[in-house]
């Protein structure tokens, strides 16, 4: 068993039930709410202070990190480096409001997110809402991936549920761990988890496929086809694999 984080909390040894999982997804549901309720700002703020934290060599969480993925990966000290300004550069405020605006191709997507707004493209009253609860199937060869999907979610309002690859069931939940010690108004930090289950496990998969309302895969083909199977037709997949 490995540790998970839940909705703010480590779960040391957590374990890979299904009963377990369909509680995550019960209190993904709860937490819709209230991050889409919440100022992007507020949000900003929270990412922004995690990419200060993560571009600090002395940063505590940072330094774990950094002696993990040495062991774990046999990256040199320059690719874990620049693979840590990644990290920030991701998180910082700056690459996410541009990085708003491409991709929900829109002006104002700030003012957007949070409320209605004119957009002068329909010349009406536009507001963009989350997805909702939002399982992400992590890469096994990238540690900046999970970061990655997850930002995304953030910075959309949805709640985020990060099942871990079994190469890498550690750096994730250290990530987790530092938004949570650099959220101190709980703005996001309670509203996502990180967790690791067998994959394959056809009766847990089963509870995510039928229970999210968007699953982003990051994968081969085999990987991508095997969540297409399956996954409640409200459902929207989201795509990084094969092209």
């Amino acid at each position: 068993m490995t540790d998970a984080y839940i909705f703010g909390d480590i779960i040391k040894n957590f374990e890979p039930h299904h009963s377990n999982f369909s509680d995550i997804i019960t209190r993904s549901h709860e937490m819709r709410k209230k991050i889409a309720a919440a100022p992007l700002g507020d949000i900003l703020d929270v990412l922004d202070a995690v990419s200060r934290a993560w571009a600090d060599s002395e940063y505590s969480i940072r330094k774990i990190a950094w002696e993990y993925l040495k062991q774990q990966t046999g990256y040199s000290d320059e690719m874990l480096e620049m693979g840590f300004q990644t990290i920030s550069y991701i998180c910082s405020r700056r690459f996410l409001t541009a990085r708003l605006k491409s991709e929900l191709n829109c002006d104002y997507a700030f003012e957007k997110l949070d409320a209605l707004a004119f957009d002068k493209k329909s010349g009406g009253m536009l507001k963009i809402n989350p997805l909702g609860s939002v399982l992400h199937v992590s890469a096994s060869n990238v540690f900046i991936s999970a970061v990655d999907s997850l930002v995304s979610g953030f910075i959309t309002k949805n709640v985020n549920l990060l099942k871990l690859s079994r190469a890498d069931l550690l750096f994730p939940v250290l990530f987790a761990k530092s938004i949570k010690e650099l959220d101190g108004a709980s703005v996001i930090s309670d509203t996502f988890s990180v967790f690791y289950y067998k994959g394959g496990d056809e009766k847990t998969e089963k509870i995510f496929k039928e229970g999210v309302d968007a699953v982003v895969v990051w994968g081969g083909a085999e990987t991508v086809s095997a969540w297409r199977a399956g996954t409640s037709i409200k459902a929207k997949i989201i795509e990084y694999g094969p092209k």
